[in-house]
């Protein structure tokens, strides 16, 4: 009895264990995929939005405290992998104009 007892006992703290691993670290896993990302440090605002086709990251736009645009990221694939990344910068961040 005592020996059904601990087996028991170790089965369920082994159990208890492996259920409660986690993600590896630096490895986010979202419900939902990522549209927006917004900065609260002097104020709510826009600072990141994610353009998607599919389930493909084609682009991301980088956001300045006023709400232009910034640059982006461009991602081109070869099959379901990133190929090629591509910074774009808008010619008025470019002359300094904001």
């Amino acid at each position: 009895m005592k020996k059904l007892c601990a087996i028991i006992i170790g089965f369920a703290l082994l159990s208890a264990f492996y259920a409660c691993q986690k993600d590896p670290l630096g490895v986010y896993n979202p419900k939902h995929i990522i549209s927006e990302i917004y900065g609260e440090l002097e104020g709510h605002h826009l600072q990141e939005r994610w353009i998607w086709d599919g389930d493909k990251l084609i682009r991301i736009n980088f956001y300045k405290r006023n709400g232009d645009l910034n640059y982006a990221h461009n991602y081109i694939y070869d099959g379901q992998r990133v190929a090629r990344m591509m910074t774009c910068i808008p010619i008025s961040s470019m002359m300094g104009r904001s």
